[in-house]
Protein backbone atom coordinates (compact mmCIF):
# COMPACT_ATOMS: atom_id res chain seq x y z
CA UNK A 1 0.00 0.00 0.00
CA UNK A 2 2.01 2.60 -1.19
CA UNK A 3 -0.46 5.26 -2.15
CA UNK A 4 -1.05 7.88 0.43
CA UNK A 5 -4.46 7.78 1.81
CA UNK A 6 -5.20 11.15 3.03
CA UNK A 7 -5.09 13.25 0.02
CA UNK A 8 -7.45 15.64 1.87
CA UNK A 9 -8.24 17.22 4.94
CA UNK A 10 -11.87 16.00 4.84
CA UNK A 11 -10.43 12.50 4.81
CA UNK A 12 -7.59 12.68 7.62
CA UNK A 13 -10.81 14.28 9.76
CA UNK A 14 -12.76 11.01 8.32
CA UNK A 15 -10.09 8.93 9.64
CA UNK A 16 -9.73 10.18 12.94
CA UNK A 17 -12.89 10.01 13.30
CA UNK A 18 -13.11 5.90 12.50
CA UNK A 19 -9.87 5.58 14.33
CA UNK A 20 -11.57 7.10 17.27
CA UNK A 21 -14.55 4.48 16.56
CA UNK A 22 -11.82 1.32 16.52
CA UNK A 23 -10.22 2.53 19.82
CA UNK A 24 -13.69 2.67 21.86
CA UNK A 25 -14.45 -0.47 20.36
CA UNK A 26 -11.07 -2.30 21.26
CA UNK A 27 -11.49 -0.26 24.38
CA UNK A 28 -14.92 -1.76 25.14
CA UNK A 29 -14.21 -5.35 24.15
CA UNK A 30 -10.70 -6.11 24.64
CA UNK A 31 -7.99 -6.19 22.17
CA UNK A 32 -10.01 -8.20 20.57
CA UNK A 33 -10.40 -6.87 16.66
CA UNK A 34 -12.51 -4.10 16.27
CA UNK A 35 -15.38 -4.35 13.58
CA UNK A 36 -17.59 -2.43 11.81
CA UNK A 37 -21.19 -2.98 9.69
CA UNK A 38 -20.54 -0.39 6.62
CA UNK A 39 -24.10 0.73 7.77
CA UNK A 40 -22.41 2.19 11.56
CA UNK A 41 -18.95 3.42 9.84
CA UNK A 42 -20.86 5.76 7.82
CA UNK A 43 -24.56 6.47 9.47
CA UNK A 44 -23.41 6.93 13.06
CA UNK A 45 -19.16 7.05 13.01
CA UNK A 46 -19.23 9.41 9.56
CA UNK A 47 -22.36 11.10 10.64
CA UNK A 48 -20.37 14.67 10.67
CA UNK A 49 -19.96 14.33 7.04
CA UNK A 50 -22.27 13.92 4.05
CA UNK A 51 -23.57 10.30 3.69
CA UNK A 52 -22.02 10.35 -0.03
CA UNK A 53 -18.42 11.29 1.16
CA UNK A 54 -18.55 8.95 3.99
CA UNK A 55 -19.58 6.30 1.88
CA UNK A 56 -16.97 7.08 -0.94
CA UNK A 57 -14.49 6.92 2.01
CA UNK A 58 -15.05 3.40 3.10
CA UNK A 59 -15.24 2.21 -0.34
CA UNK A 60 -12.10 4.11 -1.44
CA UNK A 61 -10.42 2.16 1.96
CA UNK A 62 -11.54 -0.70 0.20
CA UNK A 63 -10.13 -0.43 -2.85
CA UNK A 64 -7.40 0.38 -1.47
CA UNK A 65 -7.28 -2.93 0.46
CA UNK A 66 -7.49 -1.41 3.79
CA UNK A 67 -10.18 -2.89 5.02
CA UNK A 68 -10.43 -6.75 5.90
CA UNK A 69 -13.95 -7.75 4.79
CA UNK A 70 -15.35 -10.49 7.45
CA UNK A 71 -16.58 -13.32 5.65
CA UNK A 72 -19.12 -15.32 7.28
CA UNK A 73 -19.14 -19.16 8.30
CA UNK A 74 -19.64 -20.27 5.07
CA UNK A 75 -17.27 -18.40 3.72
CA UNK A 76 -19.62 -15.65 2.28
CA UNK A 77 -19.11 -12.37 2.89
CA UNK A 78 -21.14 -11.02 6.17
CA UNK A 79 -24.39 -9.28 5.83
CA UNK A 80 -23.84 -5.66 6.57
CA UNK A 81 -20.32 -6.18 5.28
CA UNK A 82 -18.51 -5.97 8.41
CA UNK A 83 -15.15 -4.91 8.32
CA UNK A 84 -12.35 -4.13 10.35
CA UNK A 85 -9.14 -2.17 9.19
CA UNK A 86 -6.12 -4.32 8.19
CA UNK A 87 -3.34 -3.63 10.71
CA UNK A 88 -0.89 -2.35 8.18
CA UNK A 89 -3.50 -0.14 6.59
CA UNK A 90 -3.95 1.34 10.74
CA UNK A 91 -0.89 1.80 10.92
CA UNK A 92 -0.14 3.74 7.91
CA UNK A 93 -3.36 6.12 8.74
CA UNK A 94 -1.71 6.63 12.11
CA UNK A 95 1.28 7.66 10.45
CA UNK A 96 -0.06 9.70 8.10
CA UNK A 97 -2.20 11.54 10.98
CA UNK A 98 1.10 12.14 13.18
CA UNK A 99 2.61 13.74 10.94
CA UNK A 100 -0.09 15.99 10.22
CA UNK A 101 -0.50 16.47 13.84
CA UNK A 102 3.55 17.02 14.61
CA UNK A 103 3.09 19.90 11.73
CA UNK A 104 -0.01 21.08 13.44
CA UNK A 105 2.19 21.15 16.60
CA UNK A 106 4.66 23.32 14.97
CA UNK A 107 1.85 26.19 13.49
CA UNK A 108 -0.32 25.83 17.11
CA UNK A 109 1.91 25.38 19.94
CA UNK A 110 -0.13 24.29 22.75
CA UNK A 111 -0.75 27.31 25.18
CA UNK A 112 -0.22 27.44 28.83
CA UNK A 113 -2.90 28.32 31.21
CA UNK A 114 -1.53 31.90 33.33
Amino acid sequence: MSEEILKTTKRARMACHLLLAFDGIRSRDGNAKPVLTRGEAVNVVLCPFKMGAARAFIERLDRLKALDNRRGTKGSLMKGHVFSLKTDAEKKLRDELKELADLLIQLFPPTRPT
